[in-house]
């Protein structure tokens, strides 16, 4: 689950800040082509699911949190299968002690060509070797590599449909230092893109219909020594009968 320190940090300090910001335009143009009945989103600290065109929004938090409508353990989600459009998922593997089987439940209430929006923290950045990064941050072992993750969703039956590298600078507190160091995040995605801090994905769900292949009909052909009997109408009788 997302704890309160990390909340605090994402909407209090300057690192924190502009993180939120990056993902809030990530999240606003990956959900703004979502259609159908309902989109939910695991964890409350964004409102990714805001510009969804759906007609519910519900976000589900294992804790009280920010803008939470139900909560719910997320390994057993209280939704019907194939039940829902789009789920978003901010930074919520990355607090979850299993996202593997969290990955698998996401699937289950997942629709076909239902879509799935992820953000996670990069392995490969900077902000892995931070010391926030299990105080403030999720531990490191949490931060899953984006290879290792789209080999899960390939083995579920996702397929990808957009990427995107955000937010290059350290995670800093001075607010005048970041702005400073704005011109990596100008730079990142050219020299630097697999560094970033944070990844986004958006993958879809491919249902394929199960359909019985048709074996090919088996012409008749007799088998061994096999006679067939004929009515031969004796010549006689054939004229007996025309007579």
């Amino acid at each position: 689950m997302i704890n309160q320190a990390f909340n605090e940090w994402l909407h209090n300090s300057a690192a924190g800040l502009a993180l939120y910001a990056a993902e809030e335009r990530f999240f606003a143009t990956e959900s703004r082509d979502i259609f159908g009945q309902t989109a939910i989103q695991l964890g409350g600290a964004w409102q990714a699911v805001e510009n969804a065109q759906v007609s519910r929004k519900i976000i589900l938090s294992q804790t009280p949190e920010t803008n939470t409508h139900i909560v719910c353990d997320w390994q057993q989600l209280p939704l019907s299968s194939e039940s829902v459009d789009a789920v978003i998922l901010p930074h919520s593997l990355n607090f979850h002690d299993h996202p593997h089987s969290l990955l698998r439940e996401v699937y289950r209430v997942l629709r076909g060509e239902g879509r799935l929006i992820i953000t996670g923290f990069n392995p490969l950045s900077l902000w892995y070797f931070s010391p926030k990064c299990g105080k403030i941050l999720p531990p490191r072992q949490r931060f899953i590599q984006l290879a290792r993750l789209k080999d899960w969703l390939a083995l579920l039956g996702f397929e990808l449909n957009t990427g995107r590298f955000m937010q290059y600078t350290p995670p800093i507190s001075d607010s005048n230092l970041l702005k400073f160091l704005n011109f990596i995040n100008l730079a990142g995605d050219r020299w630097l893109p697999s560094c970033a801090a944070v990844y986004g994905i958006s993958a879809i769900k491919r249902h394929y219909n199960a359909r019985p292949i048709r074996q090919p009909e088996k012409k008749f052909a007799p088998v061994g020594n096999v006679g067939f009997a004929t009515a031969n109408i004796p010549e006689k009788t054939a004229y007996n009968a025309e007579s």
